[in-house]
């Protein structure tokens, strides 16, 4: 009798001992949850269970939104399941410019974020800011060949950089006619944003005013201004620019570049099946988000069309009179804020440069970037 009490007393403390590991440790805390936004549970493979949220800023509706959406379902669906993503859309949850503090306290998991978001947290990213960085229309070269070496600046400060997302093209919306040289702009009064942009605006030959975006449209309207410099997605379009003015000039170079970002915090609890999964979905996002982003440029152009404007695209060597100024004006003034490191990304930059010149593209396929070796 007594040995049996004896087991049962051992059997009772085991079961009391599992129930705290289960709890971690922590009386609070119900058996199979903890902190992070992840469940506690496991899966038939042993991947713990995560439930998370994801954050865009921009408006709901959009191509860019629903990639977030799509994004989403190939991240829960590659992962088997193991990571549920609840999306807040317009910034719903977190606004874009609190998105940096968010991944990094890891209150959100996925947000979209932006170079002009994070430059002031990491300096050596402004580069990436300075117009003609890139090209707009080598979506996958940029974006799988910029992002490890942005991992690099942005991993230590407790966010990682999924994929860099589809840019727009800069264009010029006007009053007074279509800007086919940078001497087009002499004396022309052009909206801008930012300390990089205005430099280059007025080495272009045009008086830099800078205006937030909520107060382009009466600057337009009223005159206050010829034209601005502005994204053809993010502004003109969301804007309606050509609504007020009759003529667009369509430039070769890219808006700056914007990202869809993970707290890493959260990536450094994935076990390697589930960042491999993560990795695939991204995979699947970048081919979808390629395709939405020409299709709604095709739209776009046909609403200027529909609308009676008049619009001209540069050809690559006109834009490149408008580049060529710009790289040698912005490259020595972000490089001296962000320091050897944004030197390496500018020389990374003018590498994808040199190689669209020189190649054909291949839209939906990942280069090997052997040649960045």
């Amino acid at each position: 009798m007594k040995k049996m009490k004896s087991m049962a007393g051992i059997l009772a403390i085991l079961v009391l001992v599992l129930t705290m590991m289960a709890c971690n440790g922590n009386p609070d805390n119900k058996a199979g949850e903890t902190d992070s936004g992840a469940s506690g549970e496991t899966s038939a493979s042993e991947d713990q269970v995560f439930n998370w949220k994801a954050s865009f800023g921009g408006t709901p509706g959009t191509f860019q939104s629903e990639g977030y959406v799509k994004l989403c379902e190939w991240i829960k669906e590659y992962t088997d399941g193991t990571v549920n993503i609840e999306y807040y859309p317009g910034g719903t949850l977190v606004t874009d410019p609190e998105s940096v503090a968010a991944l990094q306290e890891n209150t959100v998991q996925i947000a979209h974020s932006a170079v002009t978001l994070m430059e002031p947290t990491i300096h050596s990213l402004g580069v990436l800011a300075v117009p003609g960085m890139i090209r707009p229309d080598r979506f996958f070269e940029y974006a799988y060949g910029l992002r490890d070496a942005l991992n690099q600046e942005t991993e230590p400060y407790g966010i990682k950089v999924l994929l860099p997302t589809p840019t727009g093209y800069v264009c010029f919306p006007s009053s007074t006619g279509i800007y086919k040289k940078p001497s087009d702009l002499n004396g022309e009064n052009v909206r801008v944003a930012g300390k990089i942009v205005g430099d280059t605006v007025q080495a272009w030959g045009g008086n830099p005013v800078t205006i937030a975006s909520n107060e382009m449209v009466t600057a337009l309207e009223r005159g206050t201004v010829k034209t601005a410099y502005v994204g053809d997605i993010t502004l003109c379009d969301s804007w309606k620019l050509y609504e007020i003015v009759p003529y667009i000039t369509e430039t070769t170079i890219g808006e700056v570049i914007s990202f869809a970002c993970m707290s890493m915090e959260a990536w450094d609890q994935l076990s390697e099946n589930q960042k491999n999964g993560v990795n695939k979905a991204v995979d699947e996002y970048a081919r979808w988000i390629e395709e939405a982003a020409n299709a709604f440029r095709t739209e776009y152009e046909q609403k200027l069309v529909d609308n009676g404007n008049e619009i001209y695209a540069l050809t690559d060597a006109e834009g490149k009179a408008f580049v060529d100024p710009a790289l040698e004006i912005g490259i020595p003034s972000a490089i001296e804020s962000g320091g050897e490191n944004a030197e390496k990304l500018a020389d990374l930059c003018e590498k994808l440069r040199d190689y669209a010149d020189n190649n054909p593209y291949e839209p939906g396929k990942i280069p090997s970037f052997d040649w960045l070796k």
